[in-house]
């Protein structure tokens, strides 16, 4: 449960946006040539507000609004190689993203952009990370759906450095997966190769948590690199990764994983190099 200030401070971040959000009802009901309400979503952090469009009391679309009046304390060191982008660059990076993946179905489909505004389809699925902390020896049928939109999104020289569980949905029938939340770019000194490096070290960095079934890929941990293995680009071999235990430090717990690892990332820090 959030603390009584939490809730006060978000209680008034929604009221000073109240203004933009009438307006933007507005907006999105000559779009949708329907009448829409916007309703805070329930997910939390992130560094704009995120409402769901109704119609008729059924849910209509996910809309990204930029909200000036949001605290976000989010501290990045100088081994982080992505930083979180301001205000439209996020939603830009967002909005060409999902242009690029929706043509394969790894995206949510992208409807409508204003200047402080993203708008993209609704789908009632369930996050990876819900889904693995009910299911959690579901681990590698939930990354073979995962490492398909890696594949396609390096394949088109697309990064998106902050890759865990909670950013790609599952549909209901856990056949399909799609990938959100773009928000993070690349930090200077970070080449291509080690962006798509760090998006696979990412996300099993995260697989490792306890809550999402950790246990479970430390006994399947070959058939996971072998999956990985099968998906990942052949450019992020030759990454660079002198960073990652700076910022993988979940990761450096498991030297067993981190020598597996070596393989498939020659230049990936030992723990005894740290």
């Amino acid at each position: 449960m959030s603390s009584p200030l939490k809730w006060l401070r978000r209680k008034v971040e929604l009221h000073r946006l109240s203004a933009r959000r009438v307006t933007l009802e507005e907006e999105l009901t000559c779009y949708f040539k329907a009448p829409i309400r916007l309703r805070p979503a329930s997910a939390k952090g992130g560094y704009d507000e995120i409402y769901l469009a109704y119609t008729n009391a059924q849910k209509h679309a996910v809309v990204r609004l930029n909200n000036p009046y949001k605290t976000v304390n989010d501290p990045i060191g100088p081994w982080d190689p992505g930083v979180p982008l301001e205000a439209t660059g996020r939603l830009d990076r967002e909005w060409e993203a999902y242009q690029c993946l929706v043509q394969s179905s790894y995206s949510p489909k992208p409807l409508w952009r204003g200047e402080d505004v993203l708008v993209c389809e609704w789908l009632d699925w369930t996050r990876a990370s819900v889904h693995l902390s009910r299911t959690r020896n579901d681990i590698l049928k939930t990354s073979a759906l995962i490492f398909p939109i890696l594949t396609y999104m390096h394949g088109q020289d697309l990064t998106h450095l902050d890759l865990n569980l909670g950013n790609f949905l599952l549909s209901p029938d856990l056949t399909k997966a799609v990938v959100i939340d773009f928000e993070f770019g690349p930090q200077a000194w970070v080449s291509l190769e080690q962006q798509m490096a760090f998006d696979y070290l990412r996300l099993l960095n995260d697989c490792l948590r306890a809550r999402r079934g950790g246990k479970y890929l430390l006994e399947q941990l070959s058939s996971w690199l072998d999956l990985l293995g099968a998906h990942m680009d052949e450019r992020a071999k030759d990454a660079n990764l002198d960073f990652a235990p700076h910022v993988l430090k979940r990761l450096y717990e498991y030297p067993e994983v981190i020598h597996s690892l070596k393989a498939l990332f020659p230049k990936l820090p030992m723990p005894e190099d740290k």
